[in-house]
């Protein structure tokens, strides 16, 4: 997804609302490489806590907008 795709999206943030479990290390060191960081925690009816995570997108000017 390019810049302008986002731009047109309005989208400011990507949420992982309970998509990380916290018995998997190597998927959350993955998401925290590439920018997302912990936001909250839920425990899922297993009994196994899971990060949310969140990763704010940097939002580009429109150069058609003064």
């Amino acid at each position: 997804m390019g810049h302008g795709d986002r731009r047109l999206l309005a989208r400011t943030r990507i949420i992982l609302w309970g998509g990380v479990r916290a018995d998997n290390p190597r998927a959350i060191r993955c998401y925290e490489k590439n920018g997302f960081q912990r936001v909250g925690r839920f425990t899922q009816a297993d009994g196994t806590l899971s990060p949310d995570m969140m990763l704010a997108l940097h939002t580009v000017p429109d150069p058609a907008r003064p």
